[in-house]
């Protein structure tokens, strides 16, 4: 029978805590993920930058009339404000977007809106304006970079 030898005792108790550092670090970057997330879909909100269909003249005329924003999507900074970030219960996965019991001021679900202006509607005339999934499409490589990063930073620190 042969004996190894080595730091084996060293190995154990590193290993020990890494699921404890690891769980940490990513709960971490979820929360950080998720908050860059929702900053990026309130930026393409505020530069206009993914090439949504115009708005309807006679639709654009009523905003200007009512003194409200002739962006698209915007009419009153609250479509914005009504994007959120929350984190699951054990922190490892996040929600980004408009809460289903968010409501407008005008009572409106906030969901309901972020749902026709992503999709559009054929019977009331408004073309799709996607949002969330082409910032979830262009953040993506972002996001998984920044995960393996924690992973990766969990493991180069075990055993120093």
């Amino acid at each position: 029978m042969s004996q190894m030898d080595g730091p084996w005792k060293e190995l154990e108790d590193d290993l020990r805590g890494i699921g404890a550092r690891l769980t940490a670090n990513l709960q971490l970057t979820t929360a950080q993920n998720a908050e860059i997330v929702r900053k990026s879909l309130v930026k393409h909100i505020q530069n206009q930058d993914l090439h949504w269909a115009k708005l309807n003249p006679r639709y654009l005329e009523s905003k200007r009339r009512r003194r409200l924003s002739t962006a698209i999507l915007i009419a009153t900074s609250e479509f914005m404000q009504s994007i959120t970030t929350q984190m699951s219960s054990d922190k490892l996965s996040a929600f980004v977007g408009v809460l289903r019991n968010a409501k407008r001021k005008d009572g409106e679900p906030g969901v309901l809106i972020a749902e026709l202006h992503e999709f559009g509607s054929k019977a009331r005339n408004i073309p799709a304006r996607p949002l969330f999934r082409p910032t979830f499409a262009e953040i993506k490589p972002e996001v998984t970079d920044r995960f393996k990063a924690a992973i990766k930073e969990v493991l180069e620190t075990t055993g120093t």
